[in-house]
């Protein structure tokens, strides 16, 4: 909203936001109270999500310089070079690491399909949607982890899980309403 000038704050969206919010808190909590909760790794996901803020603004603004698979590659190159000193600094051995065919297999496939493939969708997604409606479908990785978990797990489906559900489909379809007025505008940018 301040970097592209765009009007996001509207009741309706804070509405959605709160509602959203509010489905993602009931999920994770799940009647648990706050058992497990740590402020360190709550301000590291707050950190996380700052960082995503700027990727998804920094996409955006990158569209017209380079083909998203030229942004791709120089996130990943950047990754790896900060990794790598990361690695250096802190001292860790990779002579215990036993290299094996599952290994392996695990490493290409988060390498390929869950990196590259996510951040290429992902910014083909900034590119149609812009970054702010994309990062409003970030809402939804606690309903598709809960359904997978059912799934593939076979975890329970609590009362507390659906509630929280609900409230995250109602928050998103808030958001993603658009004002008749915005529809005018948006048609007339379209024609230009």
């Amino acid at each position: 909203m301040v970097v592209f000038k765009t009007k996001f704050l509207t009741i309706r969206n804070i509405l959605g936001f709160v509602i959203a919010y509010t489905g993602v808190a009931i999920i994770i909590i799940n009647g648990n109270s706050l058992e497990g909760v740590e402020p360190l790794g709550d301000f590291l996901a707050f950190g996380a999500a700052i960082m995503f803020a700027i990727y998804s603004v920094i996409m955006e603004k990158s569209k017209e310089s380079y083909h998203l698979i030229q942004k791709t590659r120089k996130v990943f190159i950047y990754g790896f070079i900060v990794l790598i000193v990361i690695v250096l600094f802190s001292g860790e051995s990779f002579s215990s690491i036993q290299m094996s065919l599952p290994l392996g297999g695990s490493m290409l496939y988060l390498g390929i399909v869950a990196s590259s493939l996510a951040f290429i969708m992902w910014n083909d997604a900034i590119n149609m949607l812009g970054p702010v409606r994309t990062n409003l479908y970030i809402y939804l990785v606690p309903v598709i982890t809960t359904v997978f978990a059912f799934l593939i797990l076979n975890e329970r489906i609590t009362w507390l899980s659906v509630l929280g559900t609900v409230g995250i489909l109602i928050g998103l379809y808030l958001s993603e309403q658009v004002d008749e007025e915005e529809q005018v505008i948006l048609k007339v940018e379209d024609n230009l």
